[in-house]
């Protein structure tokens, strides 16, 4: 028979809260099994739901994988190259907001300085007791899954070449949702932003959040740094 994996061992393999498994088993998204009063999962379900989550974010020219704008692209490829350098197998979203506080010639920089978020205070931000459940910016690299047997799968693939975790991959189909709305057709550095913003259980919403930075505030400091040119995002 196959083994059958506890909320808690979803929730971390997938690095998300306990709750936010139960509300994917909710609204259906997720397989689950009842066994008493808890939850069990299977690992093919697990991989089922993530084979769903699937987002292609890429410079080509394929109408779906055109999302990133140039800025943006170095962004995560800083991101992608930290995080190899730490034993990460794939891109972490703490990683990305590190990066951007790294990039002042983007708007996310420009934003970021504006509010006074530097890569030092969002590293002390991600080891203190304002997350829980999170991931530290000194130990970001990925646990072994294998060590309960859950196989390590890919969630996200990006034709850049990188693998993101469940975390940005909820970050990225934001930013999306935000350059939507913006009739934009790539997601530059301050749509990643304010998808961080708008994803309340993720790490690098909670580090912001605890630093005074607000969905509201970022975005008219967007809208200010592009009308008066202080930086780009193509």
């Amino acid at each position: 028979m196959e083994r059958l994996y506890t909320t808690e061992e979803v929730a971390e393999w997938l690095r998300i809260d306990v709750a936010t498994v139960r509300r994917l088993v909710a609204r259906g998204e997720v397989t689950a099994y009842r066994v008493g009063n808890e939850y069990r999962f299977k690992s093919t379900d697990v991989e089922a739901y993530l084979l769903h989550q699937r987002v292609t974010v890429s410079d080509g020219a394929d109408a779906n994988s055109r999302r990133l704008t140039q800025r943006a692209a170095i962004a995560f490829q800083w991101a992608h190259d930290q995080g190899r350098k730490s034993g990460a197998r794939h891109v972490d979203a703490m990683y990305v907001l590190l990066s951007l506080t790294n990039s002042e010639d983007c708007v996310a920089g420009q934003v970021l300085q504006r509010l006074g978020v530097t890569m030092a205070r969002v590293r002390d931000g991600a080891t203190t007791s304002v997350i829980t459940g999170g991931t530290s910016a000194d130990s970001l690299s990925d646990k072994d899954a294998s060590s309960n047997g859950i196989s390590d799968v890919s969630n996200d693939s990006l034709e850049l070449g990188m693998e993101v975790t469940s975390e940005l991959s909820q970050i990225i189909r934001l930013a999306i949702d935000e350059t939507i709305r913006i009739g934009r057709h790539r997601v530059g550095t301050g749509q990643i932003l304010l998808g961080m913003l708008r994803s309340d259980e993720t790490v690098p919403a909670q580090v912001l959040r605890a630093m005074g930075v607000t969905y509201d505030s970022a975005r008219a400091h967007i809208n200010q740094v592009i009308q008066m040119g202080q930086a780009a995002d193509d």
